[in-house]
């Protein structure tokens, strides 16, 4: 029986049983392996208690839990493997304002071209028609990311409680470009029914 001759083209083909039995993360050391479950651990904890968990408290909390035995840096190469091994990503706080229709932009132009047919926009300068509108601003602003599981869907952030303690910011803009400073407006703590004044004056007779 003649041997059988194995090619270059038969090897690089060749099925190999251990080479499917790779795990994702295999070369790494064990001890950073048990690391980055710690961590996740800890990161999926805190998101169930809607806590923000940022880029940087994940690359300090594993620089501790490494203990700094060994050359690891926690460096933002690190940070995306682990990320994409863990499933995580950085997520923007879903919130449940309301949105603008979709047909918004032409609402606004039909609503244009109507004042113009009845003459008002004729009627008046660019310096003469503006906008004002108001919004709401908190006193406590937390940020609208967290690191979170990519297929949660809402991604609530607990605040410190003064996030309702809230105030009123006025802006006003001219149709011809100009804009006016922001009017702020607080709410007054104790309302002041009645306000007595008396007038004095340096000058006299």
């Amino acid at each position: 029986m003649k041997p059988v001759s194995v090619t270059r083209e038969s090897r690089k083909t060749s099925y190999n049983p251990l080479l499917e039995k790779r795990l994702p993360g295999a070369g790494r050391k064990a001890k950073l392996l048990d690391m980055e479950e710690q961590l996740a651990s800890g990161i999926i904890e805190l998101r169930s208690k809607n806590c923000r968990v940022t880029r940087a408290a994940i690359q300090r909390k594993a620089l501790e839990l490494h203990n700094g035995e060994e050359d690891f840096t926690a460096s933002r190469g690190w940070l995306s493997n682990f990320f994409k091994h863990h499933n995580f990503s950085l997520r923007r706080r879903t919130t449940v304002g309301q949105k603008l229709p979709q047909d918004h932009i032409q609402k606004i132009c039909s609503y244009l071209m109507r004042l113009r047919k009845m003459g008002y926009l004729n009627s008046y300068s660019l310096s003469s028609i503006g906008n004002i509108d108001e919004t709401p601003l908190w006193l406590d602003m937390p940020g609208d990311t967290t690191v979170a599981r990519v297929a949660e869907h809402s991604i609530p952030i607990c605040t410190t409680g003064h996030d309702k303690g809230c105030f009123t910011v006025i802006l006003t803009a001219l149709a011809d470009g100009k804009k006016f400073k922001p009017f702020v407006v607080f709410k007054v703590v104790c309302p002041i029914h009645e306000l007595t004044v008396s007038w004095s004056s340096s000058m006299h007779e």
